[in-house]
């Protein structure tokens, strides 16, 4: 299967939830807020694209973006002056694929910024919500510095990966949570790769078998999870306390 830090980041979740979305190819309502942060992140990405090819904006898109995108993308430029800089080999919308034990491994990246001795990795966010402790181990993280690693030629301690928040606020200047990386974190995170996709080739075999994927054991991510009922756990579990019971099995209450 071809996998991303996102598919990767539901299969350590939950495995039945993953075979929903990725093998049964099920779709779910995605939350408007979410699609905002997509929308801007897009806008985002290509204004930068823009500004590094020297390219003047047109004004169908002048119009059609947020100002608010504009207004950040000015404040990222005066944070990061590596995106203008002469002589700065850099790229936009980066991707990169490994195979590791029959699988793919894809990693887009927002912007990779290279020299002889480093290369440094740029990710964008404007999600306000952002919890810094959680991006050491995130798979977006792990995934982009393990991928970039196994396809060049640098070690991991040549390789950073830095992620910007870019406030759509007015006056709210970008954060940057810059990530280390060391040989002993490679070892880790592949170590856990291998694990997770050795899983994922037996629950593809038992699953062309008439075995559904595992559910988490934990019912936690249940109750926020859009294949709840379709499962039978969290508020939809008959062991709940929030269950509702069927109304076919409801007895009839008779009136006056």
């Amino acid at each position: 299967m071809r996998l991303s830090p996102e598919s990767m980041r539901v299969l350590a979740i939950c495995p039945r939830q993953f075979q929903h979305l990725y093998v049964d190819q099920l779709t779910v309502p995605v939350p408007r807020e979410q699609q905002q942060q997509v929308l801007h992140h897009h806008r985002l990405q290509l204004r930068l694209r823009q500004v590094e090819l020297g390219l003047p904006i047109p004004d169908a898109i002048a119009v059609a973006e947020d100002v608010a995108v504009q207004q950040a993308v000015s404040r990222l430029l005066t944070a990061v002056p590596e995106l203008t800089a002469e002589g700065v080999v850099r790229e936009g919308e980066h991707q990169r694929t490994v195979v590791l034990h029959n699988h793919r491994l894809t990693v887009s990246y927002d912007w990779v910024i290279w020299d002889d001795q480093q290369a440094q990795i740029l990710v964008w966010s404007t999600d306000a919500s952002l919890d810094p402790s959680s991006l050491a181990q995130d798979w977006q993280s792990r995934l982009a510095l393990f991928v970039l690693a196994e396809t060049s030629s640098y070690t991991p301690e040549q390789l950073s990966l830095t992620h910007w928040t870019v406030p759509l606020v007015a006056e709210r200047l970008p954060t940057a949570y810059p990530l280390s990386y060391s040989t002993a974190q490679h070892q880790q995170t592949q170590a856990e790769l291998i694990h997770w996709l050795n899983d994922l080739t037996y629950w593809l075999q038992q699953y062309d078998a008439g075995t559904a994927f595992p559910q988490t054991p934990d019912l936690e991510p249940c109750f926020a999870c859009a294949f709840a009922r379709r499962c039978q756990r969290g508020p939809f579990s008959p062991d709940s306390p929030h269950h509702l019971p069927e109304l076919t099995n409801i007895e009839e209450v008779p009136l006056g």
